[in-house]
C-alpha cells in the first residue's frame, strides 16, 4: 500500500552551493509554501492537404515557481535568499521527499534565482516573503 507524502514534513533546504551538505542548519525556516510548475513548450506543425489537424511536438520544458513564508530575523536560510535577491545570484533549493532512500532517489535539487521580491508592510501583520523564482536548468536528483 502506498504512503502519502505529507507536505509540511518534507524537508526543504536552502543553500548557496550545490556541494553544500544538507543539514538542520540549512533547512528552510518559517516557510509555508514552495511550488514548482513544469510547462511543456510545444512546436506546432501544420501540413498541406491534411484535414486541418496539427501535430504538436514538445521542444523544451520550462520551470517556474515561488517560495513563501514568514520573515524571521537572523534566519540563515532566509539570509541566503535575501543575499541572492540583492546580488542577483543563484542559490539552490533541495527538496527531500524520501530521506531513507539511496543516493539519487532522496529528492531533487533546483538551481534558482529570484525573479520578484515584493515587500509588503501591513499594520497588524507579520512581515512575509513571497519570492517569484526563475529556474536554471533541470532538477538534479540526489
Amino acid at each position: 500500500m502506498s504512503t502519502p507524502i505529507i507536505a509540511h514534513k518534507v524537508p526543504i533546504h536552502i543553500h548557496e552551493t550545490a556541494e553544500e551538505v544538507l543539514s538542520d542548519a540549512n533547512k528552510l525556516e518559517a516557510g509555508s509554501k514552495f511550488s514548482v510548475t513544469r510547462n511543456n513548450v510545444h512546436e506546432t506543425d501544420k501540413f498541406l492537404n491534411s484535414d486541418g489537424y496539427d501535430e504538436n511536438t514538445i521542444v523544451w520544458t520550462e520551470l517556474s515557481g515561488n517560495i513563501s513564508g514568514k520573515r524571521r530575523q537572523g534566519s540563515p536560510t532566509q539570509e541566503v535568499m535575501a543575499a541572492a535577491s540583492e546580488n542577483q545570484t543563484h542559490f539552490y533549493i533541495s527538496v527531500v521527499t524520501n530521506p531513507t532512500a539511496s543516493a539519487g532517489s532522496k529528492g531533487k535539487r533546483y538551481k534558482v534565482s529570484i525573479e520578484s521580491d515584493p515587500n509588503d508592510f501591513e499594520a497588524g501583520t507579520s512581515q512575509a516573503f513571497d519570492y517569484g523564482l526563475k529556474f536554471s536548468g533541470p532538477p538534479v536528483a540526489f
